[in-house]
């Protein structure tokens, strides 16, 4: 999280908004973030053993 927030700020001054203006901006796509975390950790969780059970019997 606290990465994402960094690599956003820094991008978004080097786009050319000032600091504060930046910052502000990457907080607020943070909820994104998040909400992409849980859902793929959700999905990898329901979808890796039927998966990994159908790949098994392929090969």
């Amino acid at each position: 999280m606290v990465m994402t927030q960094i690599k956003n700020t820094v991008r978004q001054v080097y786009l050319g908004m000032d600091l504060t203006t930046g910052f502000t901006t990457a907080a607020l796509s943070l909820p994104a973030t998040v909400i992409n975390v849980v859902l793929t950790a959700i999905l990898v969780s329901f979808l890796y053993f039927p998966l990994k059970k159908a790949m098994s019997s392929v090969f």
